[in-house]
């Protein structure tokens, strides 16, 4: 493989988008973790087909039209669950099955075959652009920049919301932002491991740095390297095996877990 990679641009795409997303989506996983918010993830993504859907009836790039729909549906569940009687998985649990009614509905208004559906669905690593890198790569600097002046106020939120609103933290702010955020970040790694397996990125390397970990913040970058490790070492696997990367990458990362498990009982 890496003589080929020395020789083929897209592999070079490719392990540089798997350290990358793999690093992202891990480290902002660790909240969502954290804050019971599992099913965000889930939710997120498959709110991504409708916007895609939209995106191809209407002839426009089909990124752009699911990242603004995730980013809609993350304001309105925030809204809803400050302003409604719902708990927040609950509202996740109503925009996942209206997001996934409304894209094949959309879809199915459709009568040509869309091939590039299947891509997002179970992710393409290989057809990754250097585009793609770009943003993914802001996406990091963002992250990375917003939970630097905002890591204190994220612990009070995802541990103690009371405590947070009694310690002057805009709370609201802050969960407006962390949920654009990790919509857009879900959005982005659509293409690396598709809206069937992204969650498990997000959530995996998370929960194996738990179980490591003796602080948040030891858990936040490791969960960091575990995420890198399940991307590098899945589509390397990938490429010698001949199979799907997006469900190589996760499984590897499934492994680590049980394997943490294991260590740390």
């Amino acid at each position: 493989m890496f003589e080929a990679v020395l020789h083929f641009p897209f592999l070079q795409r490719a392990i540089i988008a798997a350290i990358l997303i793999g690093f992202l989506c891990s480290i902002m996983g660790v909240f969502v973790v954290a804050g019971k918010m599992s099913f965000l993830a889930d939710a997120v993504a498959h709110s991504a087909l409708a916007g895609i859907a939209l995106g191809i009836l209407w002839g426009v790039n089909q990124f752009w039209a699911a990242m603004l729909f995730g980013v809609v549906v993350a304001i309105l569940t925030v809204y809803l669950k400050n302003n409604g009687r719902l708990n927040f998985d609950t509202i996740l649990g109503l925009f996942l099955p209206f997001s996934m009614a409304l894209g094949i509905l959309l879809l199915g208004l459709r009568k040509e075959y869309t091939p590039d559906l299947m891509s997002y669905l179970f992710g393409s690593i290989l057809s990754v652009s250097w585009w793609d890198i770009i943003i993914i790569m802001v996406l990091l600097l963002v992250a990375i920049g917003w939970l630097i002046f905002n890591y204190r106020k994220m612990l009070f939120l995802v541990f103690d919301r009371d405590l947070a609103l009694a310690s002057g933290v805009n709370v609201k702010v802050v969960e407006y932002v962390f949920m654009m955020l990790m919509s857009m970040i879900i959005v982005a790694s659509l293409q690396v491991v598709g809206i069937v397996l992204v969650s498990g990125l997000i959530v995996i390397p998370a929960a194996a740095a738990k179980n490591w970990a003796k602080s948040f913040w030891q858990m936040t970058w490791l969960s960091g390297v575990i995420g890198i490790a399940s991307g590098l070492i899945g589509l390397t696997l990938s490429y010698y095996l001949d199979v799907a990367s997006g469900s190589t990458i996760v499984l590897v990362a499934v492994i680590i877990f049980v394997w943490s498990f294991i260590w740390h009982r």
